[in-house]
């Protein structure tokens, strides 16, 4: 088969053009701040802006971390590495985000707090395509959830249909 991403075969590299990413257990060089991380992954991102260490603080500051923008990461929780990650791939500006368990490690509030922030996203116009075991985190984002069974797609399904289903 063929995979393709934004119009571009996979093995292309302007088909990360336009992408954002986070794994589920994301790491950073212990020695970078959360600014650093979103300022060069703008930079290599071939993001053109005029106030780029704005544009990153503010990204950090949706996400709860303005105040340590300039710490290093080494010391951070694992909810504070995943907002860090989160920021930097906001921070790309992404028509495409893919998230692989993205509220992992988050407080509570937290995991409201980027529910909010990712359904602004969505409502803005941009894609999510997200792993998650936790159907309650994600059931205001997705409009159409699709289910895996011992690795394969069993059925693609909306919101309403997968609560009303028995199978």
């Amino acid at each position: 088969g063929n995979v393709t991403l934004l119009g571009y075969p996979v093995t292309d590299p302007r088909s990360r053009r336009g992408l954002g990413y986070v794994s589920e257990s994301p790491t950073f060089s212990d020695y970078l701040t959360p600014l650093e991380i979103l300022r060069m992954g703008t930079e290599i991102a071939g993001k053109r802006m005029v106030r780029r260490d704005q544009h990153c603080l503010g990204w950090l500051e949706r996400l709860g971390l303005r105040e340590f923008a300039n710490t290093v990461v080494k010391g951070f929780s694992k909810g504070m590495i995943q907002r860090t990650a989160l920021a930097h791939a906001l921070a790309l500006e992404p028509r495409l985000l893919i998230l692989d368990e993205p509220l992992s490690g988050l407080d509570p509030l937290g995991r409201r707090d980027v529910v909010d922030i990712l359904a602004e996203y969505r409502r803005q116009g941009g894609t999510i395509f997200l792993t998650s075991h936790v159907l309650h985190d994600v059931e205001r984002l997705a409009d159409r959830f699709g289910l895996i069974h011992k690795g394969c797609l069993s059925s693609v399904r909306s919101p309403a249909e997968l609560v009303g289903s028995d199978d």
